[in-house]
């Protein structure tokens, strides 16, 4: 043997140098390999795991009836599940309910499900020995079309399910998953899974394991034998749709209606885990890779990642789709976004069309009714519906340069102004005899939006009914999507689709809408020294003393504003009249983003005073455009114009316990159907200064958490002697 080793060595060392490069490294992958290859295999040998036999206490056999509910939802449930819940108006289900229960009582029973047993382990062992039962095999794969298989802790009404199984069978979906509503008190891995704003479904490669639809064909020829090792879960959600071979536009996340996953901390005190303890999930992950043949070079062979999760396309809301024409946006569907980057095409047809709808309009006679809100706009409003509704409730002003004038018949009044900057030109404006001749006394709301804030034209009316509704002096409409539209208050202004409106310390300057007797009172004054509005976003709610419950973020509606980049490409495509031009592109950073190192490298110099952020400095460095919206200048003059207004009316926002320019979080107004969702699950969502929030289960619930984080209408005494 020691021979052997000794000529092998001398072997080695008389060959050539290549040679003696490559022996190691094959031996090296030689290693590696048959270390991949072993743990493969151990992988692949993972022990059986026990199903234990269930104790059946309910079975119905339907035989064949008119008028059958065609959805089953199968719920693995403990002793602190939220199933009864679900049930609430089960009457209104389209829905049955088939239950495994795994609680620690000897007794269990559900008088309105289809089937009852009594099982113990983790939830998809569980459901797959149902499925191996006799009312399975006979009766319930051949009476159901889809199943739905959720955790026993989520918080779901009737109609959502009802809402699930109608849009999942709508759209002809094979696997899908209602999203979550909220990241505030909802578990989830990834930020996607939350519910977007602008669309009915996003289509993808990844469904997660806590809320599945399945239609029943993939449910018993795909699902079912992926289930018969998953104590844990892990992987299924990655490997359903690879099994499936990812076809197009049958995968998606329903962002119609949402559900609540609460966090661990919002949980139950009993709660236990519906997933096994006590092994490797990771193991099981891979084990079932190798069982089904799930690797990179198989994801690959379908043109997808492994293990990474796709948008491949989406459905958007008919309202958006509509502001997204107005714009001259189209999206190319057929583009797979990375992350969350997303390809417009800028469409000159499209836009050109919807100019010359808005251009007819204004040629309209205008209908003669009593409008109690009044809509001031500067520039040509390509917004305008292709008719006005006269039924409509504003009347509508336009500023217009003397050398691009247009008639509008249908226009309250068409002001000419050759000031530079849109406040200057409503200063004139409301200087002038035609505004007292408007008798602006007759209205109870004005809206200023920008020429270039596209609205669905039923939401401005919304907007002036949501002003009403809560007595708001002062409000901004929601930007629906931060993917195409620009606002350097972006985190503050993107729709929260949980929300009818949020109380807020600001509001951008893009579109504000006013109380009218708070706006002659005070906002006109304001407008004296205003060229493009810098500062205004602070001033205005400081004018009002931060009076609570006053200013707002309207998340009922939401505007599109279209980013410089996609302008300028329009614009180009005008130009060069160019049916449409694409653009891809990624959301930008936000300006909070951009302040976190900024306030650090600031905050050694004692010569920079609180306000010292919006230097012409620290703008010149920030991402994207200038940080105020309408084109100035530069930042120096921006500086200029915000440090003139502060001091003209005395900004101190400290003196109400708000922080120096800050777009701050006051209080939230959920919609009526989460605020029952978190009714359900006894949770509370707070919300403090700064966009920090806070989900807490309600002191009836068992578990009460706090923050030493106060409000900033906290003291009151403060506001009182201000």
């Amino acid at each position: 043997m020691a021979r052997s080793v000794t000529l092998a060595r001398r072997c080695f060392q008389e060959a050539p140098l290549w040679l003696q490069a490559v022996v190691p490294a094959c031996l090296m992958l030689g290693l590696i390999t048959s270390g991949v290859f072993e743990l493969q295999t151990r992988l692949t040998l993972l022990p059986e795991p026990v199903h234990p036999r269930p104790t059946i206490l309910q079975s119905l056999n339907f035989g064949v009836q008119p008028g059958r509910k065609t959805n089953l939802v199968i719920a693995v449930v403990g002793d602190t599940s939220m199933h009864p819940r679900w049930m609430a108006n089960f009457q209104d289900a389209n829905w049955d309910l088939a239950v495994v229960y795994s609680g620690n009582q000897t007794q269990y029973a559900c008088p309105d499900c289809v089937h009852v047993e009594i099982n113990k382990g983790a939830k998809w062992l569980l459901v797959y020995g149902f499925t191996q039962s006799t009312a399975w095999q006979n009766e319930y794969q051949h009476r159901y079309n889809v199943v739905y298989v959720p955790d026993d802790d989520i918080l779901q009404t009737t109609s959502t399910i009802n809402s699930v199984f109608n849009i999942h069978a709508q759209h002809g979906l094979l696997l899908s998953q209602p999203v979550l509503c909220s990241w505030l008190e909802s578990h989830t891995a990834s930020w996607d899974m939350v519910k977007g704003p602008t669309t009915v479904l996003r289509y993808t490669n990844f469904v997660e394991i806590m809320v599945p639809l399945f239609s029943m064909s993939v449910f018993n020829h795909t699902v079912i034998r992926t289930m018969s090792h998953a104590e844990s879960g892990w992987g299924l959600d990655w490997l359903w749709p690879f099994l499936l071979g990812y076809p197009s536009e049958k995968v998606a996340i329903i962002d119609e209606v949402c559900v609540i996953h609460p966090k661990a901390q919002l949980q139950p005190p009993t709660k236990s885990s519906m997933y096994a303890n006590g092994h490797s999930p990771g193991a099981e992950e891979f084990g079932q890779y190798a069982r089904f043949g799930y690797d990179a070079d198989a994801a690959r062979d379908y043109g997808m990642p492994m293990r990474v999760a796709k948008r491949l396309g989406q459905l958007w809301q008919p309202w958006y789709e509509a502001m997204l024409q107005q714009a001259g946006l189209q999206v190319d569907s057929t583009y797979i976004p990375v992350e969350r980057e997303v390809k417009l095409m800028v469409n000159t047809s499209l836009h050109l069309q919807h100019v010359q709808q808005s251009q007819a309009t204004m040629l309209q006679a205008a209908p003669i009714v009593l409008r109690t809100n009044l809509v001031v706009v500067t520039g040509h409003p390509t917004w305008l519906p292709a008719t006005i509704n006269a039924s409509a409730t504003w009347d509508l002003v336009i500023i217009q340069n003397p050398s691009a004038a247009s008639p509008c018949p249908a226009c309250l009044l068409t002001f000419k102004s050759s000031a530079v900057g849109r406040y200057q030109q409503l200063w004139q404006l409301v200087q002038s005899d035609k505004w007292k001749e408007l008798h602006t006394e007759q209205y109870q709301y004005v809206y200023l939006p920008d020429g270039d804030v596209y609205h669905a034209a039923e939401q401005i009316d919304r907007m002036f009914e949501v002003m009403a509704q809560y007595d708001l002096l002062l409000a901004h409409p929601s930007v629906c999507s931060d993917i195409e539209s620009d606002s350097h208050l972006m985190d503050m202004l993107k729709r929260q689709p949980t929300n009818v409106l949020r109380y807020v310390t600001a509001v951008d300057i893009l579109a504000p809408l006013f109380d009218m007797t708070f706006f002659q009172d005070s906002i006109v004054h304001t407008l004296q020294d205003a060229t493009y509005g810098h500062g205004l976003q602070w001033l205005w709610p400081f004018l009002i003393g931060y009076a609570p419950r006053k200013t707002a973020v309207l998340d009922e509606v939401c505007v599109l504003h279209a980013r410089d980049d996609l302008q300028a490409a329009l614009r180009s495509a005008l130009h060069l009249q160019s049916q449409q031009q694409s653009v891809a592109l990624k959301p930008k950073p936000r300006w909070s983003s951009f302040l976190a190192p900024a306030k650090q490298s600031w905050a050694g110099s004692k010569k920079l005073p609180p306000r010292a952020r919006y230097t012409a400095e620290a703008l010149s460095t920030a991402p994207g455009r200038d940080f105020l919206p309408m084109r100035a200048p530069g930042g120096q003059e921006a500086q200029q114009e915000i440090d003139m207004q502060f001091k003209r009316f005395g900004y101190k926002a400290e003196l109400y316990g708000v922080k120096h320019c800050s777009a701050d979080l006051v209080e939230a107004v959920f919609q009526p159907w989460y605020q029952e969702m978190l009714d359900m699950g006894s949770i509370q969502v707070s919300a403090i200064p700064s966009w920090h929030h806070l989900a807490v289960r309600k002191p009836e619930g068992g578990v009460h958490l706090s923050t030493s984080a106060s409000h900033p209408f906290s003291d009151l005494s403060v506001l009182q002697q201000s």
